[in-house]
């Protein structure tokens, strides 16, 4: 990754789901914003951090409601300092390109927990709330496999790669987002996880379940959601929302309007 880049280019105009977007690029990887036809005040936002066609219907809605969506496509490195750094970088040149609001709504879907809260632990003035599905929050977890979940030897090994770390390194980490949750609750950042208890991959009482008692005991609000519909895909963690809603409304009442 180069080591900055003071403005994105814009690469291309295009279209998703019946939405104006910009394809921007930042450090020489792309990212894009998705145009709301009727912008709220202030020009609310949600960063989706990984898997954006993953249950896209919430963040149709919300842009259908006038708040812009962003993406930034950084696979692979799971919320690394490299990846603090692109986000970083990324936050700036939209922001400054599109007048977006200072504080955004963080999407954490999956390994995107890893993203969201390690970036959100260095810059919690700038988040609003943080909306996750299955989020992970524990590397051990996954996709290290070191506790009841399946494990990805492929994602452990690049995990490993993209912090710098021996195995012994990442079992002694105390980076992941479990460990910033005393931190990021003095903030009172509105959280709201969406979990599976069928979910093999991230299992949630090794995830959002030590990450919600760490946050609530620090002093935080954080709303952990057992989804109950079905069938469930890919070893439980893939799931149908029992409500789309429940993130729309969710982050309606957080996004900060001017």
């Amino acid at each position: 990754m180069a080591a900055s880049v003071a403005l994105p280019g814009t690469v291309m105009a295009g279209e998703w789901r019946g939405f104006q977007t910009e394809e921007i690029v930042v450090d020489g990887v792309k990212g894009y914003v998705v145009v709301p036809r009727d912008p709220l005040p202030g020009k609310p936002w949600l960063w989706r951090a990984r898997f954006p066609e993953y249950h896209p219907e919430a963040a149709v809605a919300l842009a259908g409601k006038g708040v812009y969506l962003a993406y930034y496509d950084l696979p692979n490195i799971f919320g690394s300092p490299a990846a603090v750094r692109g986000f970083d970088h990324f936050y700036g040149a939209v922001r400054k390109k599109f007048g977006l609001s200072k504080k955004v709504v963080m999407e954490a879907v999956s390994r995107g927990g890893l993203f969201t809260y390690n970036w959100a632990a260095t810059h919690p003035e700038r988040v609003a709330a943080v909306y996750g599905e299955s989020p992970v929050c524990d590397m051990k977890s996954w996709p290290g496999g070191k506790g009841k979940g399946v494990g990805s030897e492929k994602d452990w090994a690049e995990a490993l790669k993209a912090y710098g770390f021996t195995e012994a390194q990442m079992m002694a980490f105390r980076g992941n987002p479990v460990d910033h949750a005393a931190k990021l609750a003095k903030f009172r950042i509105p959280i709201l996880h969406v979990i599976s208890e069928e979910d093999r991959v991230v299992p949630w009482d090794e995830n959002s379940a030590v990450f919600a008692e760490r946050y609530r005991a620090a002093g935080g609000s954080v709303e952990v959601y057992h989804n109950l519909s079905g069938p469930t895909e890919d070893r439980g963690h893939h799931f149908p929302l029992d409500d789309v809603n429940r993130e729309v409304d969710f982050v309606l009442a957080r996004v900060p309007v001017r």
